[in-house]
């Protein structure tokens, strides 16, 4: 490894009913091709690479081009401790292979459909320990809007949550033509961010009734699409009542396993809307990478600027910075 973003899925796992005992976390990783099986065709020893999730690529959701919904899906990307090559310290099973690869390991055995090789990318060395965000956080915030929810030009575009997924939404949405774009958010150093990422808009969150109001007030009828990074029933429920009738609602957050979502049924069918759950951003990494490598070579992708390099023995002071809102992608740096 290289290097390794900082993500709060990484957070989300390590707390709570999710923390089921001893984690190599990590899911963002950059590195360098190693060693490679005798079957592997897609990079060679020597090779500069991202890392995605992993995936069987026989299942129809992975033949139909969304290997996100792959139903290997859980056995290959969460930790589980009773896979065969968990890692053993102290007669204790240490659950790894966290989304095909738990980068905040140095060194990493992964899956062939994990890898995205850059070596004919113009990827330089530097630039590329930034990437590891595009294997997941970013791939699911660009993808959310630009796949699953399919954003056309003077779509108006909501984004609630101005995360690195956020950020990502926002990009994509400039960069399919949406107007106006709105982000909200709690925090006003994130709002006072967002324009220079797209957004036309900007709403302070915390009172649903006037964040209903405002994003009226700026689309007219309510948005076209939106991307919900929250996390939770409350939020996905807002972002309905704030959608247009026929609007998109895509949601990518999760606020605990054991959510429930309850909505009134006759004026979301009356409405037409639709709620979308979206997984790694309805994309096939190996091709939607390079596509926003290539927005980054344009300088339509500028995520240098969301991000923030520590050195990996620095983790905790990365963690901090992250969880106070003043970093909004810490990379680890080995």
């Amino acid at each position: 490894m290289k290097s390794t973003g900082l993500c709060h899925t990484d957070i989300f796992m390590s707390t709570g009913d999710q923390n089921g005992g001893p984690k190599i976390l990590g899911h963002e990783g950059t590195g360098i091709v190693l060693k490679i099986g005798s079957k592997v065709t897609n990079v060679s020893v020597g090779d500069p690479v991202i890392l995605s999730f992993t995936y069987c690529d026989k299942c129809p959701p992975c033949k139909s081009g969304v290997p996100g919904y792959c139903y290997e899906f859980p056995q290959g990307n969460l930790v589980n401790n009773d896979l065969e090559d968990t890692f053993v310290l102290d007669n204790q099973k240490i659950e790894a292979k966290f989304f095909g690869q738990s980068s905040f390991s140095k060194v990493g055995v992964v899956n062939e459909a994990s890898v995205i090789g850059v070596k004919d990318l113009n990827v330089d060395p530097e630039t590329l320990k930034r990437f590891g965000p595009l294997g997941c956080g970013f791939l699911t915030g660009a993808g959310a809007i630009y796949n699953a929810g399919e954003a056309k030009k003077g779509e108006s575009c909501v984004i609630y949550g101005l995360g690195g997924v956020g950020f990502a939404g926002m990009m994509a949405a400039k960069i399919a033509g949406c107007n106006p774009i709105i982000g909200v958010d709690i925090n006003q150093n994130k709002l006072d961010l967002a324009k220079k990422f797209g957004a036309t808009h900007t709403i302070l969150g915390g009172d649903d009734d006037e964040v209903h109001k405002k994003i009226v007030e700026i689309t007219g009828y309510g948005a076209d699409l939106s991307l919900e990074c929250i996390g939770g029933s409350r939020f996905i429920n807002n972002a309905i009542n704030n959608a247009s009738h026929c609007g998109k609602i895509v949601y990518v957050g999760l606020g605990s396993f054991t959510d429930v979502l309850s909505l009134p049924t006759f004026p979301f069918m009356m409405g037409g809307k639709k709620l979308i759950g979206c997984t790694e951003g309805n994309a096939i990494p190996r091709e939607f990478i390079p596509k926003m490598i290539e927005w980054h070579s344009k300088g339509q992708f500028p995520i240098e600027e969301l991000q923030k390099v520590y050195k990996v023995e620095d983790f905790a002071q990365a963690l901090a910075d992250m969880k106070a809102g003043t970093v909004v992608k810490p990379i680890l740096v080995y």
